[in-house]
């Protein structure tokens, strides 16, 4: 499967791992990055006609064999980024609940502190 369009699994596939680095890394601007290249790739297998390309190799077997191996690895990749984003998803959501909750709490001393009459100083004069 070498210098042919079936590479092209090969290529999204290695993004696929690019991309479970990147969730790690927390790096969204390059997970970003990698989604764009995959749906380009996705888009360019779209137009492929897998089982002729499969066919036209001099060993069909064994290319539809490599093949089916590397979609169930791809498959097991992509799921495992997908738990992974929804598990920085959950703990980002969680550290932006207690921001905020932060935020309410300072919030909500500020206005009793000026709510709060402030206190005059009176000096009481015993002299008379």
């Amino acid at each position: 499967m070498v210098n042919d369009n079936l590479r092209l699994y090969y290529q999204l596939y290695d993004l696929s791992r690019q991309q479970n680095e990147a969730i790690q890394e927390k790096d969204v601007d390059e997970v970003l990055s990698i989604l764009q290249d995959k749906k380009e790739i996705i888009e360019e297998l779209e137009g492929i006609n897998v089982e002729e390309e499969i066919r036209a190799h001099q060993n069909p077997e064994e290319t539809l064999s490599e093949l089916q191996e590397l979609m169930e690895k791809l498959n097991k990749l992509e799921e495992e980024n997908v738990d992974l984003m929804e598990e920085h998803m959950t703990s980002l959501a969680q550290e932006i609940k207690s921001l905020a909750d932060g935020r309410k709490t300072m919030e909500g001393y500020s206005q009793s502190q000026s709510s709060q009459k402030k206190s005059e100083g009176k000096v009481i004069d015993e002299k008379g």
